[in-house]
């Protein structure tokens, strides 16, 4: 990899996961057929939404959004461990009031 790879869910359907990547294929000009290009060892040809850019040695990427680098954070997430921001929900279990008296008002 080039950067590391990005998940992210699709914005025209949420459905959908994608994987973006900016892979280094080699050095120098590379002779390679879409045939060539596999995913593990299934070819990218039969593999829908699959989609691949070439670049030639000393291209300008970036304007490529694959060539962002974004890190992944292990400080931000729901965690019970202690560690990271509490993203959890925190809301009431029950909605009971235990008191001597209350006063409502209001509408």
């Amino acid at each position: 990899y080039v950067v590391q790879p990005v998940t992210r869910f699709d914005a025209a359907d949420p459905t959908k996961m994608r994987v973006q990547m900016l892979l280094c294929l080699g050095v120098g000009d590379l002779i390679y057929t879409n045939g060539d290009i596999r995913v593990g060892s299934t070819p990218a040809s039969t593999l829908p939404g699959f989609s691949s850019t070439h670049y030639p040695p000393g291209a300008d990427v970036s304007g490529d959004e694959r060539s962002e680098n974004w890190v992944n954070s292990t400080e931000v997430g729901g965690t019970s461990s202690g560690t990271g921001l509490d993203m959890a929900q925190t809301s009431p279990d029950a909605d009971d009031i235990i008191a001597d008296s209350m006063t409502v008002s209001g509408s």
